[in-house]
């Protein structure tokens, strides 16, 4: 097989495979879009929206060296009045099952708020936002290993959570998803007054998956 023969079964450079070419296509796509996202995706001043929201937390009583993180659950609704495209006031009632592990005794303490407060929202861009706002828990259950132990903490608890949320719209009709992203930080006694420890206050991370709906 002769050189000029083997030249000819070389790929004419017309029909060369140019993965940089179609890369910064589908870059250039990537970022029409996400600038279509954000501009739909817009708050409005007078908007009022509805949030549900449910997933699981990584919890722990702080000040106790014997207290390990344990997985909860924890769910919640809101609503958000939007002061500004960029500034928003929410409502928001939450259950969460926090608690945690016993490293000596290999136990679970289970203890279940029901919470509620105002939290401040800025909007970093259209679809993030950043949250803050003081919360109160009431104590609706505890229990170690099953066994009741409500006696032993307090009925009212005070707590800080910060985070924030993914809100990318995925309809026309103000329809969004929220991954929201958040640290509960206890600023009250968990324990009772009464019970000679140290006091103890609850800790936790909270993830969660829901949607937001306008009205």
């Amino acid at each position: 097989m002769d050189e000029n023969h083997l030249k000819s079964l070389k790929p004419h450079k017309k029909y060369a495979f140019q993965p940089l070419s179609i890369m910064k296509k589908i870059i250039t796509m990537a970022m029409a879009v996400l600038m279509a996202a954000m501009t739909i995706n817009a708050q409005t001043a007078g908007d009022i929206n509805f949030r549900f929201r449910g997933g699981a937390n990584l919890s722990t009583l702080t000040n106790n060296d014997d207290a390990k993180q344990k997985i909860g659950w924890s769910i919640g609704f809101g609503l958000d009045y939007c002061l500004t495209d960029l500034f928003a006031l929410s409502l928001d009632v939450n259950r969460d099952q926090l608690g945690c592990k016993s490293e000596s005794l290999d136990k679970k303490l289970n203890l279940e708020y029901i919470s509620l407060g105002p939290m401040a929202k800025f909007y970093a861009t259209p679809w993030l936002a950043l949250q803050a706002g003081p919360e109160i828990g009431f104590l609706r259950k505890a229990k170690l290993d099953g066994n009741s132990c409500k006696d032993a903490y307090k009925k009212t608890e005070f707590s800080l959570p910060v985070g924030f949320s993914f809100e990318p719209k995925v309809s026309k009709k103000d329809v969004a998803i929220v991954i929201d992203i958040r640290y509960r930080l206890g600023l009250s006694n968990a324990n009772d007054d009464d019970i000679d420890v140290n006091d103890m206050k609850n800790s936790a991370f909270i993830l969660t998956l829901g949607y937001k709906l306008g009205m």
